[in-house]
C-alpha cells in the first residue's frame, strides 16, 4: 500500500445517462476519501492493522498527520489541527462553511490513530537474506510502543 492509498482513491465515472463502454469524453475523475481520513474528518479513531508489512517511508509519510494534525491531500484539499483551523478562521475572517467550500477541513481533537504489528519476520519484500526493518528510527517516533 503507498502513501497515496492510505489517504484517498481516484475513480473515473461517467454521468449516470452514458451508454456503452471505453474511452468516453464526457467522464470525470472524483477523489474517495480512505478510511483513515474518513475517520480524521469525523474525530473517530482509525486503526491501521499489520503496519510491519507497509513500506518504512509510507508510515513516515502520515508524520504531519500524527505529530501536526494537518496534512495536504492529492486532491488539493488540506485537513488541519482545531487550533490552526480557528486561526485560519479569525486571520481570513471566512466561516467553517467559507473554509470547507475552499477545501480545508477541521481534524477534532477526539481524532485517534491505533497501529498494530506482527513480529518482525525473517522474510522481506526486498531481500530474502535479512530480517525486514519496518522499525525505523522515523517510525519509532510516531507512536507510542506497547510490547507484549
Amino acid at each position: 500500500m503507498s502513501s497515496r492509498d492510505l489517504l484517498s482513491r481516484r475513480n473515473t465515472q461517467s454521468p449516470s445517462n452514458s451508454e456503452g463502454h471505453g474511452l468516453n469524453p464526457s467522464m470525470y475523475t472524483t477523489w474517495e476519501y480512505s478510511p483513515l481520513i474518513m475517520a480524521a474528518l469525523k474525530g473517530h479513531i482509525a486503526v491501521l492493522d499489520g503496519i510491519q508489512n507497509l513500506n518504512p517511508g509510507t508510515l513516515a509519510f502520515l508524520q504531519s498527520l500524527i505529530h501536526d494534525r494537518q496534512i495536504s491531500l492529492p486532491d488539493g484539499s488540506k485537513l488541519m489541527d482545531t487550533d490552526s483551523f480557528q486561526a485560519l478562521m479569525t486571520q481570513t475572517n471566512l466561516t467553517k462553511d467559507q473554509l470547507r467550500e475552499k477545501q480545508i477541513f477541521e481534524i477534532p481533537s477526539s481524532f485517534r490513530i491505533i497501529a498494530t504489528a506482527g513480529p518482525i519476520s525473517t522474510y522481506s519484500p526486498t531481500s530474502s537474506s535479512s530480517p525486514s526493518q519496518w522499525l525505523t528510527e522515523e517510525v519509532f517516533f510516531n507512536f507510542i510502543l506497547i510490547s507484549y
